[in-house]
């Protein structure tokens, strides 16, 4: 038993933990860069740099 558990581990960690580390991973991407577009997005407004948005 000890030998099957042994197998399905990944670094004494369950397998899973590799696959919630990388949609944590995907998430927290998606989130700073939604965050980067809208900084730039409320600075173009601000200092009236347009840069392809239009009112």
């Amino acid at each position: 038993m000890a030998k099957i558990r042994a197998e399905r581990s990944f670094l004494g960690h369950p397998r899973g933990i590799g696959i919630l580390r990388f949609r944590h991973m995907t998430d927290s991407f998606a989130n700073y860069g939604m965050m980067a577009v809208l900084v730039y997005y409320l600075l173009s407004k601000k200092l009236a740099i347009g840069k392809g948005f239009r009112e």
